[in-house]
């Protein structure tokens, strides 16, 4: 037998729907009430006060607009500042000033030569000089040759082969120039060209002494030079800040401007 529903009959999934449908209209219209409320509460609020208007300004005493009321009278200050730099290789420098110049010196340089003089410049080189001494081995050198005359001329040997002749001794500074052999003996020359031997050679008793060594205290002179380049100092100022009431401080390297400004009314 089929069930007939009645009119006044809602089915339960209904009602759970008609509930949910029920909560967000009544969510909705709460959302609506508390936004008309702020609108209300916003235009009812009490305005709040303008701002003061500013009425005076400062200005500069060519700029006084006639008539006008002089509220305050004050110093405004302005500076700038000393820049600085330095150069060694150039002593100008575009847009700097030039206000010093440093002699730079190196260390002494120590030498036994004096060509360094030549060569420099005197404004940049300076020098002193001291006396050294050293020891010196002075050595003679001594020779003999026995001379006699034979068959109408000179013979010259190490030993006193023959009668008639005679010795001949020479005592030098120096060693003589290198020679031939002479019976299997080397000799020397002289600048006349004769023939010497070394003495001591032969054995002979006349002079043993090949030669003589003295040692000498001989002096000689210590050069002590150093030379000097330049570097260059420059300086130039700043622009000037902004004016302001606040004095700067006192400085050497700060320039100060100052003016007086009026507050007038506008």
């Amino acid at each position: 037998m089929k069930k007939v529903r009645s009119r006044g009959f809602v089915p339960p999934e209904y009602k759970m729907g008609i509930a949910v449908s029920c909560a967000m209209v009544a969510v909705a219209a709460a959302c609506i009430v508390l936004t008309l409320s702020a609108v209300k509460w916003k235009h009812t609020a009490a305005p709040s006060e303008p701002l003061s208007e500013v009425k005076w300004h400062w200005v500069t005493e060519e700029k006084l607009p006639p008539g006008k009321k002089i509220l305050e009278k004050r110093e405004q200050f302005r500076f700038r500042k000393k820049q600085f730099r330095n150069g060694r290789m150039m002593s100008v420098m575009p847009g700097w000033e030039l206000y010093n110049v440093n002699k730079i010196w190196s260390d002494e340089i120590e030498t036994t030569s004096d060509s360094f003089i030549a060569e420099s410049d005197p404004e940049t080189l300076e020098y002193r000089t001291e006396t050294h001494y050293e020891d010196i081995k002075n050595i003679q050198y001594n020779y003999k040759r026995y001379h006699y005359r034979e068959h109408g001329r000179d013979i010259y040997t190490f030993t006193q082969a023959h009668g008639g002749g005679q010795w001949e001794y020479n005592i030098l500074a120096y060693e003589l120039e290198k020679g031939g052999l002479y019976e299997n003996r080397q000799t020397r020359v002289d600048e006349s060209g004769g023939i010497w031997f070394k003495a001591g050679l032969n054995n002979e008793s006349e002079l043993t002494e090949n030669k003589t060594v003295t040692v000498i205290s001989s002096p000689y002179t210590v050069y002590y030079f150093r030379k000097a380049t330049f570097s260059f100092d420059f300086f130039r100022w700043s622009n000037y800040s902004s004016w302001s009431f606040t004095k700067p401080a006192e400085d050497e390297n700060i320039e100060t401007e100052s003016r007086t400004v009026y507050k007038v009314e506008l």
